[in-house]
């Protein structure tokens, strides 16, 4: 069997053991190991995972442990874990995108940040939580790995493909015909599909409301659907989309609005990814930080997420309340909510077939039926440049030089 994975990268301190400070009956300084992860590091092996411990301290313990094991690529009093991991995949000859990190630690980041995926205990520190894909509900010492073995061999059992799915309606009360707007020499649907073709989806759907916008994009051989023109939102125009092609209801696809021709290739797949390694997800989503201005601005959607990256509440007030006047941790706790969305497609249909809820009517957030119905949303943390959607004259201007720039 190929697997997607070749090597899972652990820090230890936090991650295999508690990292707190234990002494042998000599004086020495020693770890504690959880034997679940033993076994589950085992088991990776034996199933052609290579696993290898990096950290920043060290201990005897942890070499007879190294070797109780098997594990032989340990590194220890590692200062720049980043280049110890890519001295390592050059010897292996595999990619980054192939290799698993978790780490606890602000150490650990730039590790996180390039690999495929990444892993963290619940207990790890909040800027740590947010750049891993996963949050483990083990906390560091307490069989982490075990549940990471767990997650990383039913992935690499089969790679789950995802679609992608461009909504884009004629109608727009600012900039009527919108999607066929001209920008840097193309319309800007076709932008967007370029955009998404970039990625690794196994299909990219156009699902238009009007014929022009479809013979369009068929002259730049997308595959794209006429839908209902009644329905009312872009969601529904997905879900009609994945109906008429017949997609499966546990298969993910993403949502890419028409007027977004500068989404980052990685904002897609990072929400395609993150819905598949969060299986109690039924929705993806993400967020970035938050200023002191966005946080007052009910055009900014704020939300606030769990330890595990999972929405509590997502709404356009200040959220949470700030009752003793701490605006700074009021800013941390709090996040800027972008809106491109990753769904199973079995929840996808049910949500475009449950009338809007008295909640979602409050505060004309969508996601809010979601939840009111039960969905789980996961909301990862991405750190890149906000990407411009296009809503106004100024928009199309804007956008429009900075794609002329990277045309040329």
């Amino acid at each position: 069997m190929t697997h997607r994975y070749k090597l899972l990268a652990l820090d230890i301190d936090g991650v295999l053991t508690d990292g707190k400070l234990h002494y042998g009956p000599s004086g020495e300084e020693t770890k504690v190991f959880h034997v679940k992860d033993g076994a589950a590091i085992k088991e990776l092996m034996s199933r052609g995972v290579e696993v290898c411990w990096i950290t920043a301290r060290g201990a005897d313990s942890v070499k007879i442990r190294a070797k109780e094991l098997g594990v032989k690529r340990l590194h220890m009093g590692v200062k720049d874990k980043l280049s110890v991991l890519k001295k390592i995949i050059k010897e292996m000859k595999i990619s980054l995108e192939q290799v698993c990190y978790a780490g606890d630690h602000l150490m650990d980041l730039p590790c996180m940040e390039k690999v495929g995926l990444a892993f963290s205990p619940a207990d790890a520190i909040a800027k740590v939580r947010d750049k891993a894909h996963i949050a483990t509900k083990a906390k560091g010492g307490e069989g982490v790995v075990d549940e990471i073995a767990t997650i990383l061999l039913d992935t690499n059992k089969k790679k789950q493909d995802f679609h992608i799915v461009i909504p884009a309606r004629f109608a727009s009360q600012r900039l009527p015909g919108k999607p066929l707007i001209k920008l840097a020499g193309k319309t800007m649907i076709e932008w967007v599909y370029l955009k998404a073709k970039a990625t690794k989806a196994a299909n990219v759907i156009i699902a238009t409301d009007d014929d022009k916008i479809l013979k369009t994009c068929e002259n730049f051989g997308a595959d794209t659907i006429l839908t209902d023109p009644s329905l009312t939102s872009g969601t529904d125009r997905v879900a009609a989309a994945c109906t008429q092609r017949g997609l499966a209801p546990d298969d993910i696809v993403v949502n890419l609005q028409g007027d977004e021709p500068l989404m980052p290739v990685e904002a897609i797949e990072l929400v395609a990814r993150n819905l598949e390694h969060n299986t109690g997800a039924a929705i993806s989503t993400l967020c970035t930080a938050i200023t002191a201005a966005e946080l007052v601005d009910p055009n900014v959607v704020k939300v606030v997420k769990d330890n595990r990256g999972f929405a509590l509440y997502f709404s356009r007030s200040p959220i949470p309340f700030d009752r003793d006047g701490n605006q700074d941790l009021q800013q941390k706790v709090a996040a800027r909510h972008l809106g491109i969305y990753g769904y199973r497609i079995e929840a996808l249909k049910t949500l475009a077939q449950t009338p809007p809820t008295m909640i979602e009517k409050l505060e004309s957030l969508e996601q809010l039926r979601a939840m009111d119905i039960g969905f789980k949303i996961h909301v990862s943390a991405w750190s890149g440049p906000l990407p411009i959607g296009v809503d106004t004259q100024d928009d199309v201007n804007q956008v429009g030089k900075i794609l002329g720039k990277q045309e040329g």
